[in-house]
């Protein structure tokens, strides 16, 4: 390894070795929040119902640290968070017209009973419920990631929609200015 990067280095020391350096926006942070908190009431309400006692759980501390991995590329690679926040907005507009969300949701529990998590909807002591805790997990990592690929899809075609100077390191910024 012999390169002249040293990760000890300032900030400021490495900018002006040309090295990009992310940069924190409470703005896009906090869009994250937004985007995150609106795209939630639908799927928190099926996944209710969907699941019970330790799947709940799982549930909800998945989405939680969905968030904070949103927040980490939001800070780490800002175009791609610029993509997701963008393509957010649209996916959050299908609350209205859910059988996308539906879709998903039945994908996820049929992903879930297919690799053997979960008593099949056929076994006589299935509630179609998922009730432990990595049932949960696979369950609401299913669901997250195939609305974030929906949203970046749709977030790539549409990112007129936020500034992109937002989303640019300090030394983007400076380039284009």
């Amino acid at each position: 390894m012999n390169d002249d990067h040293n990760p000890y280095q300032s900030p400021h020391v490495a900018s002006s070795a040309g090295l990009v350096v992310p940069r924190f926006s409470l703005p896009v942070m906090i869009l994250w929040l937004v985007i995150v908190a609106v795209n939630l009431p639908l799927p928190i309400s099926l996944g209710w119902i969907l699941t019970e006692e330790h799947g709940r759980v799982a549930m909800f501390t998945t989405m939680f640290c969905i968030l904070c991995v949103g927040w980490f590329l939001c800070y780490r690679r800002p175009r791609l968070a610029h993509r997701l926040i963008t393509g957010g907005i649209i996916v959050a507009c299908f609350q209205l017209f859910p059988i996308p969300l539906f879709i998903i949701g039945i994908g996820a529990q049929i992903l879930v009973f297919a690799l053997g998590l979960g008593k099949p909807p056929d076994h006589p002591e299935s509630m179609h419920r998922i009730s432990s805790e990595l049932e949960g997990v696979v369950f609401t990592v299913f669901v997250a990631a195939m609305l974030c690929a929906f949203a970046y899809v749709v977030g790539s075609n549409s990112s007129w929609i936020f500034p992109e100077r937002w989303f640019q390191s300090e030394e983007q910024e400076q380039k284009t200015a």
